[in-house]
């Protein structure tokens, strides 16, 4: 076993450039309002007015995580008297446990532990006869565990990690979900990649109904904690994603598994395909309406029945981005003109997505492709200026 020294010298805790961002509005439901819950060292921790879910606002930014998370050196930290890093016997042990309840449930398979820091519990899976994966935001951390126990690990966030649907039985993430930017684009996200009737075990600092702000609070140095959850928050964002609960356990921490259910609609094809009409005007004017997680519900009923029907596809992206997930909806926007090439509604929304999100050079061969087809829009002649006027600026740019 390689035994890699950390850098002491690297105080995670001691940042001396981290920024703060402020939040417009609340992480999972996009809720545009929110109250002041506490406050603790000059932390503010607000609650969404819509769903009631706790986050801390104002927060580091993306590049502030990513420098603290990223180094080895930041798992120097000492639990009971040791560093993390010198603790594998006793976290593998520990492990073992957890994985017993979790094969009296379902049978061992393909494992991807979502945060999986040093690669303990992989380890310990691997031990047992399950084909492990891990996801980790630190770099170094995702290379001690490759090279000490021939892991496989994803650096970098589970969305980004691109494994196919309906791949994995099991997904674990253990005090993880709260360091997250966007807990719930994660749970979807493995709401998507589990198999149906696999397993997701999430466990997370447990937020009490009659817990403090001091209850909280992680001592001194930038906060960590990004997310709190009481059982109902986590709940919530669970069955919102499609899963069914099995088991909530609670103490100092709490521990939810959950099942990845068939899907209840209880339509059947010829049912659904009288309905298409009806449907995709009910759900364009459900988002229309500002009720976007229902009209993306509908135009997800319709694609279970039609995975291939580039329209549904690129409405669903419509509806995701009125929610504000940009990314997700350019995905979708994507995988309608992978159906349809020259899709006129999603080649327009797909010009729109990747300027919004900066990424110009995606959207101008789309937007190239929509001219060869509509070349009457009225839209169309204002936009390619200006995306090729941009382009043509960064080109210069990057040549001198």
């Amino acid at each position: 076993m390689n035994t890699q020294v950390a850098d002491t010298s690297y105080d995670p805790h001691r940042l001396e450039s981290v920024r703060y961002i402020t939040l417009d509005r609340c992480p999972t439901c996009k809720g545009p309002s929110y109250e002041t819950w506490g406050q603790t060292r000059g932390r503010t921790i607000v609650r969404c007015t819509a769903c009631g879910f706790l986050f801390l606002n104002p927060r580091p930014d993306h590049a502030s995580l990513k420098a603290f998370y990223d180094p080895f050196s930041s798992y120097t930290y000492e639990v009971q008297g040791t560093p993390y890093y010198q603790c594998a016997d006793t976290f593998i042990r520990a492990y073992h446990q957890w994985l017993e309840a979790i094969e009296a449930v379902i049978d061992k398979g393909r494992l991807l532990e979502i945060g999986s820091a040093l690669g303990y519990f992989l380890e310990a899976a691997r031990q047992r006869g399950w084909t492990p994966q891990g996801v980790e935001l630190s770099r170094g951390g995702a290379e001690y565990c490759r090279r000490t126990y021939g892991i496989d690990v994803y650096c970098g966030e589970v969305q980004d990690a691109g494994f196919p649907s309906c791949f994995f039985d099991c997904v674990v993430t253990i005090h993880t979900l709260e360091h997250m930017e966007d807990p719930f684009a994660c749970i979807r996200e493995c709401h998507r990649i589990l198999r149906t009737g696999g397993l997701f075990v999430v466990e997370v600092p447990y937020v009490r109904d009659d817990s403090t702000p001091e209850d909280l609070d992680e001592g001194a140095g930038m906060p960590a904690h990004l997310s709190f959850f009481t059982e109902q928050s986590l709940r919530s964002l669970l069955e919102a994603a499609g899963f069914g609960i099995l088991d909530a356990q609670k103490g100092e921490n709490l521990r939810i598994t959950a099942r990845k259910v068939p899907s209840k609609t209880g339509w059947d094809r010829l049912s659904v395909t009288r309905l298409y009409e009806s449907l995709t005007k009910f759900g364009e004017h459900l988002a229309a309406s500002g009720r976007t997680a229902e009209a993306l519900r509908c135009f997800e009923i319709l694609m279970e029945f039609f995975p291939a029907d580039p329209t549904l596809v690129s409405d669903a992206g419509a509806a995701c981005w009125a929610a504000g997930d940009l990314k997700f909806a350019l995905g979708c926007f994507v995988k309608a003109l992978e159906l349809d090439p020259l899709h006129g509604d999603a080649l327009l929304n797909v010009v729109h997505a990747a300027k919004t999100l900066g990424k110009r050079h995606i959207a101008l061969p789309f937007l190239k492709a929509y001219a060869d087809r509509f070349p009457a829009s009225p839209s169309l002649a204002g936009l390619l200026r200006l995306l090729e006027d941009e382009q043509e600026q960064k080109d210069q740019s990057g040549s001198g």
